[in-house]
Parts: C-alpha cells; structure tokens; sequence
C-alpha cells in the first residue's frame, strides 16, 4: 500500500499528528511514556492510568474534520493526566536546584563559546554563528524553526562538553571551569523563598505552571463520544465532570535566589522575603550616593541609625510601603516623604512628596538620620482634583477639626486601607479605600457628590479555621486570639481563610512556636501553604498581628 503525500495525508488523516505530539489539546503519547518513566525514577506517585484512554480512543468526525476522541465517561481521567503533568513541573522539572545548575551550566557555555569550537564536534561554521542566542532559545522554548535548527546543533553538546570544560588546562577557559567547579562541589546560590504570584514584580525568577493551556480548561480543546453516537464527536457537559476541579488552571510562582557570602547576611535575606510576602514595609539604605557604600537593610522604625551598619542616608530604595526619613534624630526637623522607588541622591529625596504642612522642598537637601515606616498614610484634600489645603494623617480622625481643612473632597492613599466617612464620628455612609488616588467624592463609590468629615484606618480582625485542609468543615470564625480551641468545635486547624486583619498562627497552643504571619484576603488550604516546617503540623492556637 503506497503512503499519500503529505498534504494528503494533511487532509485526510490529519488526526495521525494527535497520536505523538498533539498541539491541539495535549493528550498524546509522549507525556504517557515520559509520565511513567520519570514518576518511576524520581519516586513521585502517578495515579493517571493511560490504558482507559487507549481502550476508549476512537476517530471520530467533528465539524467536517477526524480526530482522536475519547469515551465521555473518561473525563476526569484526562483532568487527572493534566494534573500529573503540574505535579512534576512543579516538584521536578522546574525544582530550584534544577532551575539554579541549569542556570550555571548556561552561562558556562556562554563563557566558552569562543573556545568551545574545539571541543565540540559540531563544525564551527554551525557553532559559532550565535552560540548564546542558541542557548536562550533552547531555554525559552521559543517555538518555530529557530527552536529545531537550535535543537539540530545542539543536540550533539552532550556531557562530554561538560567534562572537556571542567578539567581543561586552558587558560581562556577559567571562567566557565569556575562555573562548573561550581556545580559539582554544590556552591550553589541559595533560594531565599518563593511565593505564589499575583503578579510579576522585582522577582528574580517567574515560573509558569500550568495544566498545559495557560489559563484556559484544557479540557475544552478535547472531543468526546457517547455511547449511542460512537462516531460523532462532541465536547463534554460540565455537569459530567468532577465538581472537585482547580477554577483555574495557571499560576506564577517567584523564586529569589541569593550567593551566601555568610550566614548573617542569608538569615537578613530571607527575612526580607518574608516582609515582602507579608507586604510589610521594606526599606535600603545606602551612606553613598548612588546606592554605594555601606547598605542597611530596614523592617521597621529607627529613631537613631547609631544601631545600624550606616550613620546617614544618602540614597535609597523603597522596596515595600511608605516611609518617611527625617533629618533629625528621634524624628525631628523636616523629612521626606518617599513611596515605593528608588531615590539615586539627596536631590531625589527633596524632590519626593515633602511634609504636607510644607508642600515646598527644602532648599537645602540634607542626608537623613532617621526613618519611620507609616503603614498607613492618607493625603486629605479640601478641594476636588487635589486642590486646596492638605492635611496629612496616619491616624484616625474623628473630625476634621483642628486639621486646617473643613471637608474632604479628593484624597490620595499612600498605603493602607481607609473608610472615609460623610459625617462626623465615622458616620454612615462609608466608602473603603484602598492605595490609590482619588480626584472626587464619585471616584470612592456609588456615584456620591457628598465630601467625608471623618477617617478611619481599617484595622478589624476576622479569620476562619478550618479543622481538616481544603476548607472542609467543622469550622470556626472568630475576630479575638485563640490561647487554644478549646469550646471553638474544632481539634486544629488544616486550612484557613484570613477575612480581615493580620494574623499569627502557631503550632502549638499558647502561641507556641513555630509561628506563621498570615495576610488579610488570603486562603491557606493547607499547611504547607503557610510555609509550615512539616507540611502536615496543624495550628492550635491564633492571635491577631496588632502592631
């Protein structure tokens, strides 16, 4: 029998390139055989069977065209397919060690390209046209003839490279043998922490995990047939699928990852991630200008930097919240007012945002002696449009007397959330604000042409304990520490949900450590979602993060 062409065979059998690699849904047989291979060899458990896929599998015609389809009743199997594949993305391919040697043995071949001709038996003609650009598109997956003609050269740069590299003699090649020295004695950068994404920032490294369709169900691209229509393919009803599925099927995970040079400043390192996770104010500072010389790390208020590696400020980046750093010690003389980014000299500094009372710069830009973190500030304009007098809080006001202004008609909230109120004593109506610029009453909500008279930091507490994960009941609300649960209904917590407020949750009772901070508006499934030591420790005691 004489095979057809290939645009025959385009047309007629097009659903032969769904067998081995299938860009249109994903299920094919390359993740089946590399699924049990790589579960085998690395000790992770593969529930995901592809023999009910295989016994099912059928062409069917849909819309005009053949492809492969499956039994409806299969469904979930193809979830629990997608699923495995997050499982060893997440716990294997892009594991952080991996990530970090891949990263080192990169940037060796980088190093040797002008050398690496030598070793290699690719011809130089091939090897030398870009060897770099090669590389990144081999590490970004680019897509298209680039990527295979990358593949075709490299293919050959087997691990005898690496050998060749690692015990050379050559001089040229110090650099990239350093880097590989590196990796077999484990002098490796140290991850500091990592966190689930909301959106990419200042991380060092982004990883995309997905269940193989970015954001979209990736059983929506697959057909299916019934059991009285065998030959017709169809997409599946939602209501025939587990109802225990992911609502979504991506997400971003960030790494920052830090060269140890001792063990004080790795332990300031992850502290810093950690008060960047929580969203807490963080702070660099610098006696130089242009962020050179001796630089500071800050968490919190310093009335004196005579406690710190540095005596002045000179410049500085603001990492994470507002910060306000004054000339004088214990808080005195004129300040700056500085927002998230970076303020290169003292002319930065004196022409950020200067106090509210004196909206004019100082004159003379002085370096800084002190600094205090103001987790919660609020610019309060008489005027619509930011116009008129200011009055700057970072407290409650009952009233607006005594604040030089009458009534409160824009406002900017420089961190924090607010309620703004229409009457005086906080109240009703109320409108919550949150870190942002507000122009007019109708930009707080509801249309309302009314100014506010009163202000209020949103400061109340309120979280759910859940005693098994995945926020399985029996649960328990409350807006107060738990010394222990007792009489709460529930043994320990597996699973929370932070409604409002600031919270620390221990492992044992009395606010025993461990402990962990917990943000307001974030769900916890489990305890390794709190970044517990045993991912399986329960909490049994809670209280509230009040200063």
């Amino acid at each position: 029998m004489e095979w057809p062409d290939d645009s025959e065979r385009c047309e007629k059998k097009s659903f032969l390139y769904e067998i081995v690699v299938n860009q249109w849904n994903g299920v094919d047989v390359r993740k089946w055989d590399y699924f049990a291979r790589d579960c085998h060899y690395l000790g992770i458990p593969n529930s995901f069977d592809p023999q009910r896929l295989l016994k099912s599998a059928r062409v069917c015609e849909v819309k005009g065209e053949k492809h492969i389809c499956y039994r409806d009743k299969v469904a979930d199997d193809i979830y629990d397919m997608f699923h495995t594949r997050y499982t060893l993305y997440n716990q294997a391919y892009q594991h952080k060690i991996v990530n970090i040697i891949e990263e080192k043995i990169s940037e060796a071949l980088i190093a040797a390209k002008d050398k690496i001709t030598k070793l290699s038996p690719i011809p130089e003609a091939e090897l030398q046209k870009d060897i770099k650009r090669k590389i990144l598109n081999i590490q970004n997956n680019e897509k298209g003839g680039e990527k295979l003609t990358a593949m075709k050269e490299f293919i050959k740069l087997t691990d005898h490279i690496f050998e060749e590299i690692l015990y050379s003699s050559d001089v040229n090649l110090k650099d990239a043998k350093m880097m590989l020295d590196d990796v077999v004695m484990r002098r490796l950068p140290k991850c500091v922490g990592e966190t689930r994404l909301q959106e990419t920032g200042r991380i060092f490294e982004v990883i995309k995990l997905d269940y193989n369709k970015e954001d979209t169900n990736p059983i929506n691209s697959v057909y299916f047939y019934r059991k009285k229509q065998q030959k017709k393919g169809c997409k599946i009803r939602k209501y025939e699928v587990s109802s225990l599925l992911p609502k979504k099927f991506r997400e971003q995970v960030g790494r920052v990852y830090y060269t140890k040079n001792s063990d004080e400043e790795e332990k300031d390192a992850k502290e810093c991630f950690i008060w960047w996770c929580l969203g807490k104010c963080v702070i660099e500072l610098y006696d130089q200008n242009e962020f050179k010389g001796t630089k500071c790390v800050v968490t919190g208020n310093c009335s004196s930097l005579d406690r710190c590696s540095i005596t002045e400020v000179r410049s500085c980046k603001v990492i994470r919240g507002v910060w306000k750093l004054w000339k004088g010690r214990g808080y005195n003389g004129d300040d700056y007012l500085l927002k998230e980014g970076q303020y290169p000299n003292l002319k930065a500094l004196s022409d950020s945002i200067s106090n509210a009372s004196a909206p004019a710069p100082a004159p003379v830009p002085d370096p800084a002696w002190c600094l205090e973190c103001l987790p919660f500030t609020i610019h309060l304009y008489e005027k619509e449009n930011f116009e008129g007098p200011i009055f700057e809080t970072t407290v409650d006001l009952h009233s607006l007397d005594g604040c030089g202004i009458k009534e409160v008609r824009s406002c900017k909230v420089l961190s924090g959330l607010w309620d703004l109120y229409e009457g005086p004593g906080y109240a009703v109506p109320r409108y919550q604000l949150k870190v942002g610029e507000y122009p007019n009453p109708g930009s707080w909500g509801n249309g309302n042409t009314a100014p506010a008279l009163s202000v209020k930091r949103l400061t109340s507490y309120k979280i759910r304990l859940f005693e098994k994960e995945d926020f399985e009941e029996p649960m328990h609300e409350t807006t107060v520490d738990r010394r222990s649960l007792d009489g709460c209904g529930i043994k320990e917590v597996r699973s929370c949900k932070v409604l409002s407020g600031l919270w620390d949750l221990s492992e044992g009772r009395d606010y025993a450590e461990p402990s962990y901070q917990l943000m307001e508006g974030e769900e916890y499934p489990n305890p390794g979602s709190w970044c517990a030591s045993d991912p399986t420790a329960p909490a049994r005691s809670v209280k509230r993060v009040t200063e």
